[in-house]
């Protein structure tokens, strides 16, 4: 799944999760204790330029779908061209990948600012 967003955009979005597998069968998510996701250089296992965490809200469980939240603060990095990828950790600490794709974050043209 890839992702376009504005640098310094707060934003929120949702993706439904089917299995290929099994006949497009909606993703069980409740098998899942923890969900993380990494924004990286291409290519780069070193540190991300965005991590989301459902331990700190920032990745919400919907029946067979996630949602995103990214602040302001996450989506203020370098414009440029990624890549990410979403785990999911069982109770057994087994992570599983769920989603992956590429993360573009495109310079803004506007920049608002709080008095």
């Amino acid at each position: 799944v890839n992702v376009a967003l504005k640098r310094g955009d707060a934003v929120s979005f949702t993706i439904p999760l089917y299995d290929p597998n099994n006949n497009n069968a909606p993703v069980d998510l409740s098998v899942y204790t923890r969900f993380l996701a990494q924004v990286k250089v291409d290519g780069q296992r070193d540190a991300a330029i965005m991590e989301l965490d459902s331990d700190n809200s920032e990745i919400t469980v919907s029946t067979n779908s996630l949602t995103f939240i990214i602040s302001t603060a996450k989506s203020t990095v370098n414009r440029g061209k990624y890549v990410w990828d979403v785990q999911g950790m069982d109770a057994s600490a087994k992570p599983t990948t769920l989603i992956e794709g590429d993360f573009e974050i495109s310079q803004d043209t506007t920049r608002i600012i709080a008095p």
